[in-house]
């Protein structure tokens, strides 16, 4: 997001991905320590320590911390970072991003569902409130930004975010 945010000729377009990033940074330890304390505090058995040689596990049997997946947690946050900033068929990839690698979870012999759609709850929460908690902080930049502009005589910045070059 910060090469993104660097590249992006339209200093509003730059702006929104930067503020994404910092959102993302906010969900991505809220995500962390909410996930780290659900698995330590619930400690459910992963499906090998259930279903004993009913489960074929790809990789190391592990048996304790099944909820909520981690890897469908960060991959909710990935999606909830980007959602906003790309197109319909960047969402749709973003969709299928995220069911596949909850997939995989179940293939691997990691997860249960159920550990697959809490990691993916968590994430999307997080990535929530951390856009709720920032929105305020945001909000402000952008103020400060166009109190800033308009005092030295500019739009607000209003013909940059229309896609027009300043006269």
């Amino acid at each position: 997001l910060w090469v993104w945010s660097k590249s992006a000729v339209d200093p509003a377009r730059a702006h929104a991905i930067r503020l994404r990033l910092v959102a993302f940074g906010m969900a991505f330890t809220l995500a962390l320590l909410g996930a780290t304390a659900l698995k330590l505090w619930l400690d459910f058995p992963r499906p090998p320590a259930a279903l004993g040689d009913l489960v074929r596990v790809i990789g190391d049997i592990e048996r304790h911390y099944s909820l909520p997946s981690g890897h469908a947690t960060y991959a909710a946050l990935v999606v909830g970072a980007l959602w906003p900033l790309i197109g319909r068929r960047g969402r749709i990839g973003l969709v299928l991003y995220a069911a596949l690698v909850g997939w995989s979870r179940i293939a691997a012999g990691m997860h249960f569902p159920a550990d697959v759609l809490a990691g993916w709850v968590l994430g999307l929460s997080c990535t929530a409130l951390a856009g709720w908690l920032g929105a305020g902080a945001g909000q402000e930049v952008v103020d400060v930004r166009l109190r800033a502009d308009t005092a030295a005589g500019g739009d607000g910045g209003v013909q940059r975010m229309r896609g027009h070059a300043p006269a």
